[in-house]
């Protein structure tokens, strides 16, 4: 039987490595792109195994024709994996930034994850008549799924949420036989960092008494601590073939922290990482 696993965010990043990966070991991969173009650069790339599908994940009814895209192609086996990958993260000041920015960045971190989930769940064993071995739930959330760092206030309940979607569907999913994990990284080195732009962010927040610590953050950027791609693929990877996954795979040694230290040093800790302690009243 052939291992199948849908993506989605396949166009770069985490979401193109892991397909490049899972498509070495053996498994044909779905992946989702919001550009017909991409999805046709995509195929030439990655060869017969790697199969468009041309969907956003704000987007219902794209969602819904992408599952009977990958439907007709199991011919009644289940799928192995479903990966939510695809996300948005832009750095702003909670007390600043424009709220539908907010909404946007839970649109597609969180309830986007949702609406996959449940279109592909069908295919993953999650139906009272289902058969086989079920499929794996992955979600990329983030360390800002448990960690509030200041300057992505957004950014943070998005994944919070992510995350609070990926534990009650760990819960539920049970039920089925289906795992859910989520691997929780810091920065990771996709490029995503170099496409910040700065010069807008100055001007949006230049006036604002935490710009100093957006100066930091610009320099944190350039530092080279990221986490390297094969790294994350690694984890995914365990997550879908390993006998007994994980219910967490935390990247960041802030997932850590901040179960152990107490809140208060938390902030003093986060204010002093993020350069925020810097930014006193004049």
């Amino acid at each position: 039987m052939e291992r199948t696993i849908v993506l989605t965010g396949v166009s770069s990043g985490i979401g193109l490595h892991t397909a490049q990966y899972m498509l070495n070991r053996g498994y044909h991969a779905f992946g989702s792109v919001r550009k017909a173009a991409d999805g046709e650069t995509l195929q030439t790339k990655l060869g017969k195994n790697f199969t468009p599908l041309l969907f956003d994940v704000t987007d219902a009814g794209a969602i819904a024709k992408a599952v009977k895209v990958v439907e007709s192609k199991l011919d009644g086996e289940n799928l192995t994996a479903v990966v939510n990958n695809a996300g948005v993260c832009s750095p702003a000041p909670m007390l600043h930034v424009p709220l539908d920015e907010v909404r946007q960045a839970i649109e597609v971190n969180c309830i986007g994850v949702l609406a996959v989930i449940q279109a592909f769940a069908p295919l993953l064993g999650a139906k009272p008549d289902a058969q086989g071995t079920p499929g794996r739930v992955v979600n990329i959330t983030s360390v800002n799924g448990a960690v509030a760092i200041p300057l992505f206030g957004g950014y943070n309940a998005s994944k919070f949420a992510a995350q609070a979607i990926n534990d009650s569907l760990r819960r539920e999913l049970s039920i089925y036989g289906i795992f859910v994990s989520a691997i929780e990284p810091g920065q990771v080195a996709t490029g995503m960092q170099g496409k910040i732009n700065f010069d807008s962010l100055e001007e949006r927040y230049g006036n604002t008494r935490l710009w100093p610590a957006f100066e930091g953050l610009r320099d944190g950027y350039n530092t080279g601590k990221l986490i390297p791609l094969t790294d994350v693929s690694k984890k995914i990877m365990l997550a879908i073939e390993s006998s007994k996954p994980k219910a967490d795979y935390p990247m960041h040694i802030l997932w850590r922290l901040n179960q152990l230290l107490p809140t208060k040093m938390m902030d003093s800790l986060l204010n002093k990482f993020t350069g925020v302690d810097k930014c006193k009243r004049f």
